[in-house]
C-alpha cells in the first residue's frame, strides 16, 4: 500500500512539533551595563597584547584569547548599544574611539559566558562627560540643586 506524501509530511510535522513543544525554551538573560565615561571604554585593542607579555597576567586573563592568541569573539553573546552605535557579537570593539576600543563588557561578557554557558544579551549604555547626580536622576527624586561653587551657579563674566 502506498501512503500519500501529504500524510507522511503531516505525521512528520506533528511528531517534530510535539517534540519541540515538550522542550521549553529558556528565557534569554539580559545584562544592562550602564555608566559614564568608564563604561564607554577607552581601552585600545592593542593593549591586549601587553596582557600576554607577563606570565601572571597571561595566566589570569587567558580566557580573553583563543588558541591562536587572538582576542576571543563569542557568537552566543550579543552586545547592543544605544544611539545607533554599533552592535553585534561580543568582541573587543564596542568602546569609544573608532572601533579599536572596548569597555568592561568584553571581559565581563567572556567570564559570564564561561559561567552561564548559554546565550545572553548585553545592553550597553554609556555617556561620557555627564553627571550622575543630574542626568541619571530618578524621575521620583526632588529637583536637582547645584551645590555651592558648582559651574552651573556661576554666570559668565562673574568669576573671581
Amino acid at each position: 500500500m502506498k501512503i500519500p506524501s501529504t500524510i507522511v509530511a503531516t505525521i512528520a510535522l506533528a511528531c517534530s512539533f510535539s517534540a519541540f513543544a515538550e522542550q521549553k525554551p529558556k528565557p534569554l538573560k539580559v545584562f544592562v551595563f550602564a555608566g559614564q565615561s568608564n563604561m564607554t571604554g577607552m581601552a585600545r585593542t592593542r593593549t591586549l597584547e601587553h596582557i600576554k607579555m607577563f606570565p601572571e597576567t597571561a595566566k589570569e586573563y587567558a580566557d580573553l584569547f583563543d588558541k591562536d592568541g587572538k582576542p576571543v569573539t563569542l557568537d552566543e553573546v550579543y552586545v547592543s548599544q544605544w544611539m545607533d552605535k554599533e552592535s553585534g557579537r561580543l568582541e573587543p570593539k564596542y568602546g569609544g574611539g573608532k572601533g579599536d576600543c572596548f569597555g568592561p563588557e568584553y571581559a565581563c561578557g567572556i567570564y559570564l559566558h564561561k559561567e552561564l554557558n548559554e546565550p545572553f544579551l548585553i545592553i550597553k549604555t554609556s555617556l561620557g562627560g555627564s553627571s550622575l547626580s543630574y542626568r541619571y536622576r530618578s524621575p521620583s527624586s526632588d529637583k536637582w540643586t547645584p551645590p555651592p561653587g558648582h559651574p552651573d551657579l556661576i554666570k559668565p563674566g562673574t568669576e573671581t
